[in-house]
């Protein structure tokens, strides 16, 4: 178990799905229900998830509070996703993974006579979410964290107007690492096998963000061209420059899939060009401001 400040990480099982809203109590009551039928607790004093089915930790070691604990204010995970046959087994276990304890998800294309625009997709996401207190989770559909223990503080951060990386170490999984057959496999047996590569302190594929702090950064760039890359950087920038942001420690796994037109972040990619001007604006408030309008 790794842990930073406050936060204590395990691992925990995810086997079921469900669709219930966090924002009420009656949902984050049943949603504890659900936790503790899949044999999912937290621990009262640190925070962390335990598996309580693992025959390692006894039923006397922890408290079981459940989602309870979890902040008021609604959560959303928005996941771009264009169809495509080679992502949709991973796709399903995403939405699995995070509806396992309640948590509401929000899928958008962008426009689908066009090419498809990661930042376009991600906005038409947030543009569905009617709470102005909403917190939302910006997922990639192949993507999903180690657990859900990072999330509380990853949840206070962000009420308080931070932009929240909850993992420091971005890892590339094989195909063979998800038996894709079987959706429900835990995020354990995942992390078990041996990713293709380790990228530290990334700063795509999941953030975490009040819904009212999306907007006033400017939400995603939509004017960068429709492939693949910078528009994370991008965005990463404009949060350092007039907000702030936080990395909390954890893993997040991406499961191996082929990117139209490759990853390239060199002048060859043409979104570089854009990018070139958010290095210029950065730290740079009031020209950062006239560049996200």
């Amino acid at each position: 178990m790794k842990s930073i400040g406050n936060i204590s990480l395990s691992s925990a099982q995810t086997q079921e799905s469900g669709n219930l809203e966090l924002g009420s109590i009656s949902g984050r009551s049943a949603a504890a229900q659900r936790m503790r039928r899949l044999g999912i607790s937290f621990k009262k004093d640190s925070g962390s998830l335990h598996n309580t089915n693992d025959q390692s930790h006894t039923s006397g070691d922890a408290q079981d509070t459940g989602i309870d604990d979890l902040p008021l204010s609604t959560w959303y995970v928005c996941i771009p996703y264009r169809p495509q046959p080679q992502r949709e087994a991973y796709f399903e276990f995403v939405k699995s993974f995070w509806k396992c304890v309640g948590y509401q998800v929000i899928v958008a294309d962008s426009d689908p006579d066009q090419p498809f625009s990661l930042s376009e997709a991600r906005n038409n996401c947030v543009r569905q979410i009617l709470e102005d207190d909403a917190l939302i989770i910006i997922c990639d559909a192949d993507t999903v964290l180690q657990d859900f223990a990072v999330l509380h503080d990853a949840g206070s951060f962000a009420r308080a107007g931070r932009v929240v990386y909850p993992f420091h170490e971005y890892c590339y999984m094989p195909k063979s690492s998800l038996d894709t057959s079987q959706v429900r496999r835990t995020i354990d047996k995942v992390g078990s096998q041996t990713p293709l590569y380790v990228m530290p302190d990334s700063v795509g594929r999941c953030l975490i963000v009040s819904k009212k702090v999306y907007w006033n950064l400017g939400g995603m760039d939509e004017k960068f061209e429709k492939t693949w890359g910078y528009e994370d950087n991008a965005f990463k920038m404009v949060a350092d420059t007039l907000a702030s942001t936080v990395r909390l420690e954890g893993r997040l796994y991406s499961f191996q899939h082929d990117v139209d037109g490759g990853r390239v972040l060199r002048e060859e990619n043409p979104n570089w060009w854009r990018f070139q001007l958010y290095k210029h604006c950065y730290k740079k408030p009031q020209l950062m401001r006239e560049l996200i309008k």
